[in-house]
This record gives C-alpha cells, structure tokens and sequence, in this order.
C-alpha cells in the first residue's frame, strides 16, 4: 500500500516562527528582554555601546578599540544569543519550567548548543567567505593556477546547500535523540531540495531586508541628524 506524501507549504514554514512569536508574545518578551538586558551591559563593560557611535559621547564613556576585546565580546554576544534560542526553545516546545535548577541541570547542553550553533553559522558564512577571496584575488598568469583556486574556492558555494538536508540531525544531536544516518536523510529528502533551499533562501532573505531597511533608517533618522545638530 502506498502511503500519501505529506506536504508542508513554504509560506506555512516561512510564518509558522513569527506566529509562535506572536502566540507566546508575553513568554517571547520575558526571554528577550532579559537576553537584551545582558547584551546591553556588556556592550558597556567591553566598550561597545551604541553611544561611542556618537560624535559628543566619544571621549566621555569608554570605547574599545581593541580587536582581542572586540572578538571575545562578539563570541560572548553569541553565546548569549545562542542561550536566548535554547532557553525560548524549552519553553514553547518542550514546556519546560525556567528556574534556576534548569540553569544548573543544562549547563553542558548550553555549550553544546552554542558549539553547533557556531558551526552553523560558520557553514553558512561559507558562500561569503568564498565571494570575498574571489573578488581579492590577483588572476595568476598560469592559467591552471587560476581553474585551480576558482574551483577551490567555489566550493564554499556548494557546501552549504549540500549540507541543508541533514540539518535535521543537529536537532536530534542536540536533543540526544538518535541521528539519521546519511542514507536515511537522503531518502527522506529526495527530491526535495529546492524546497528546503528555497524555505532557507526566503527566511535569509527576510533577515537581510529587515537589516538593511534598520540599517538605513538609523542612519537617516538618528546619525545624520545628529551629524547636522553638532555642527
């Protein structure tokens, strides 16, 4: 007997996190307020404040300028960003109670998460990595050379979206549940690439437009201005 293929549509993937946001908004503003609370603090202890972008605060606050500072702050900053997606996963979907018991309990499950969510981010950086030593590249006259460092590093191309089908089992990793092994997550995913490309491409694309439209409304709104009021 052949069973039904069960589908899932993409536009149901890409609203079902913000819905669970919108749900559990009161639950969501808890976690992410005390995660922001954190984030702020330590931007002023190592120095990196939104204020030292300021023209008139420079000087008066302490602003690093280190870059060994600036990179243990930035792997601080994910480690806490990696808590705050851990800490708001347990309580939507495994309901569990926050108390400072399940910090105790989870402390070898925090860093867990935060290693892969490291490795995660840098498969992911793959694709920019690779564009950045493309574009900075001298052509080398010896034209096998060239092939050889054009294939090379256009793997990092490759790479990532070789690797979105098996992503999976860093969910059941983390969780301690047994993986699929590599045969077992093909066949699941057979023929069904593109649509998780195409899920991941939308959700990267919502992320980059939301930045950049942040991005470019504080320097319009808030920098320039200020720019013009110190004059």
């Amino acid at each position: 007997m052949q069973t039904q293929e069960m589908k899932y549509p993409i536009f149901k993937a890409f609203s079902q996190s913000l819905l669970i946001v919108t749900d559990h908004l009161l639950c969501f503003s808890k976690t992410a307020g005390a995660a922001a609370l954190i984030l702020l603090v330590l931007s002023f202890i190592f120095g990196q404040s939104f204020l030292c972008m300021l023209p008139d605060m420079q000087g008066k606050i302490y602003c690093g300028s280190d870059i060994a500072i600036y990179m243990l702050y930035m792997l601080i900053k994910l480690f806490i960003f990696s808590l705050f997606l851990r800490i708001w996963a347990d309580q939507i979907f495994l309901k569990k109670n926050i108390s400072l018991e399940y910090f105790k309990s989870n402390i070898v499950r925090f860093f867990k998460f935060f290693g892969l969510f490291l490795l995660f981010l840098c498969i992911n950086s793959l694709p920019a990595f690779s564009l950045y030593f493309l574009i900075i590249r001298i052509p080398n006259p010896v034209w096998q050379i060239e092939i050889l460092y054009f294939l090379f590093f256009s793997i990092g191309f490759i790479i990532p979206f070789a690797l979105l089908r098996f992503y999976k089992n860093i969910a059941l990793f983390i969780e301690d549940l047994p993986c699929l092994d590599i045969k077992q997550t093909y066949i699941q995913t057979n023929f069904k690439s593109s649509k998780i490309f195409l899920s991941f491409s939308l959700v990267l694309a919502f992320c980059i437009f939301f930045f950049f439209t942040i991005n470019s409304n504080l320097k319009l709104h808030v920098f320039e201005p200020l720019g013009l009021y110190n004059m």
